[in-house]
C-alpha cells in the first residue's frame, strides 16, 4: 500500500521562504527607522551674508500635524541693528500655525503676496526674532519652499528653505 507524500523541498517552498525572508527584513528596517526618529520632526538652519549683515534661521525641515513648531531669525550687524524690517510668506506662517512672534513687531504691513514685519531698532549688535505656534491637526500633507528677506537698507538678504508637512 502506498500513501500519497506531501513535497516538502522544492521551488514553491523555496520561493515561499524567500518572500517571507524578505518581508521580515523589511518590517526589521522599517522599525529600525522608526525607532531612530528619522520620520520624526526636525529642524535645519539656513544662512545668508552681506556686506555688514549676517541672516541665520533656524526652522522646522519636518513637522506633523498638531505638533509645536517654532522658527528663529537671527540677524547681526557690526555696528549694532537699527530698524528692521523681514519679509515672509503669510502660507508659511499658515501652514505651520504660527500664533505668536516675540518680541512682538511693532508694525505689519503687506505688499500684496508678503507679509513685512517691522521691528524696533536696538542698537546690540544682534537681534533675534522667534515664531511660535503649533500646525494645524488636519494639516495637508505637503512640501513648502519658502523664503524670508531681511529687508536690510543696504543690502537685503534671503534665505530659501523646504518644509515639509507630514500628516
Amino acid at each position: 500500500m502506498s500513501y500519497p507524500t506531501t513535497e516538502v523541498e522544492g521551488p514553491r517552498h523555496e520561493r515561499r521562504a524567500t518572500v517571507r525572508r524578505v518581508g521580515i527584513a523589511l518590517l526589521v528596517l522599517f522599525l529600525v527607522v522608526v525607532m531612530t526618529g528619522a520620520l520624526g520632526p526636525r529642524t535645519a538652519q539656513v544662512s545668508a551674508a552681506g556686506p555688514v549683515t549676517e541672516l541665520d534661521v533656524t526652522h522646522p525641515a519636518v513637522v506633523r500635524s498638531g505638533l509645536a513648531s517654532e522658527m528663529t531669525a537671527t540677524w547681526r550687524q557690526e555696528e549694532g541693528v537699527g530698524a528692521t524690517r523681514l519679509s515672509v510668506d503669510p502660507a508659511l506662517l499658515a501652514a505651520l500655525g504660527i500664533e505668536r512672534i516675540e518680541p512682538a513687531p511693532r508694525g505689519e504691513t503687506s505688499d500684496g503676496t508678503r507679509l513685512l514685519l517691522d521691528f524696533e531698532p536696538t542698537g546690540a549688535q544682534s537681534y533675534t526674532v522667534t515664531f511660535s505656534g503649533r500646525v494645524p491637526t488636519r494639516a495637508t500633507p505637503q512640501k513648502l519652499q519658502w523664503e524670508l528677506t531681511l529687508l536690510d537698507p543696504a543690502a537685503p538678504l534671503t534665505v530659501e528653505a523646504t518644509t515639509w508637512v507630514l500628516p
